[in-house]
This record gives structure tokens, C-alpha cells and sequence, in this order.
């Protein structure tokens, strides 16, 4: 049976706390790259996911010497791979789409964000969030639709790439929507 991204990555968390760091981030590393050669993508469009690897490496590296995975810590590591997803799918789309679309990549942490429920357990705010899509937040929504340039204009399709199942809480701390949280989010 293949697991899909976010069980890996809860695999590759308890690996990190029981048998070293090694293994489990090399096989995350492996897979981005090898995706990275199959889309051709280049250094520069690398770059971002570069930069959440190095962010996971840390962060695995944290509960190895801790010992301990906060859920705080968990939601942060398991957003990693949405993210790097939708940087490389952003770079490759808007190569093979050069002419013919627009496309951008919007963060959906900053377009939901999760009911403030201060009671809550940290398992449940961060590892099982429910959110609500954010008031208009200028700065993605201007990714979403740019006045004068995409009223009425037809002629260029619009393609915009974002993430499942994460979000940020009301403090703005990376959380995730746990089971069916992609249809969530991508209904949203």
C-alpha cells in the first residue's frame, strides 16, 4: 500500500524520534528532486523548495535532540510537502503554459484560517483545525484577480496553484485540517 504525503511525513516523524534523521529525510529529498528532473525544473524555481526542506531538516532535526513532537511542531512539518508542491507545480505550469495563462501560486494559509476555539486541546487546534475562508486578505487576493488586467479578458486563461489541507490558526501559526481536510480547503 503507498502512503500518500502526509502519512509519510507523520512516518518520517516518528522515525526522526526513534531511529535518527537520516533515512526518512533523505527519501523526502529524493522524491522532490526526482520530481524536479521529471518536470525539468531549474535551480531558481528550486529555490523555495530548497528552503522548506532545509526549514523540514531543521525541525526534524529539533525533535530528534528534543525527543518530544509538539503538535505546533507536527503541523509545521506536515505543511512542508503542500508547499513544496505548489512551488513546483507553479514553476512547471507557467513554463508549459508561457503565452497561454497566467500562473501564480497562493499560500492557503493565507486564505483560511481557523476558528479560535482557546479551549480546544493543541492536538485538536493544530492537527485538526476547522476553518473558515479568511476575510479578503489584499495581498492573495490580488494573486486571485487583477483589476484592469483580468476583467473580461478571456483570451488568457487564469491558473492559480495553492495547497490542501493546511491553514493558519488566528495567531497565524501554521495548522492542518487532519482527515479530508484537502476537500475542505479545496471546497473553500
Amino acid at each position: 500500500m503507498r502512503r500518500g504525503g502526509a502519512d509519510r511525513a507523520r512516518a518520517t516523524q516518528r522515525a526522526k524520534a526513534e531511529n535518527g534523521p537520516k533515512e526518512a529525510y533523505a527519501w523526502i529529498v529524493r522524491r522532490h528532486q526526482e520530481l524536479a528532473t521529471a518536470l525539468r525544473l531549474t535551480a531558481e524555481e528550486m529555490a523555495p523548495v530548497d528552503k522548506l526542506l532545509k526549514e523540514l531538516e531543521r525541525l526534524l532535526e529539533g525533535i530528534q535532540l528534543t525527543g518530544e513532537v509538539t503538535p505546533r511542531l507536527r503541523a509545521r512539518a506536515l505543511s512542508v510537502g503542500e508547499l513544496c508542491s505548489s512551488h513546483m507545480g507553479r514553476a512547471y505550469l507557467a513554463r508549459e503554459l508561457q503565452g497561454k495563462a497566467r500562473v501564480s501560486r497562493v499560500d492557503a494559509r493565507e486564505l483560511l484560517v481557523a476558528t479560535d476555539r482557546p479551549t480546544d486541546p493543541d492536538d485538536t487546534r493544530f492537527l485538526e483545525a476547522d476553518v473558515l475562508p479568511r476575510a479578503a486578505r489584499a495581498e492573495a487576493m490580488s494573486k486571485l484577480v487583477q483589476p484592469g488586467v483580468d476583467d473580461g479578458d478571456v483570451s488568457v486563461a487564469r491558473v492559480v496553484i495553492t495547497q490542501g489541507f493546511i491553514g493558519f490558526t488566528a495567531a497565524g501559526q501554521t495548522c492542518v485540517l487532519g482527515r479530508g481536510g484537502s476537500d475542505t480547503s479545496g471546497t473553500l
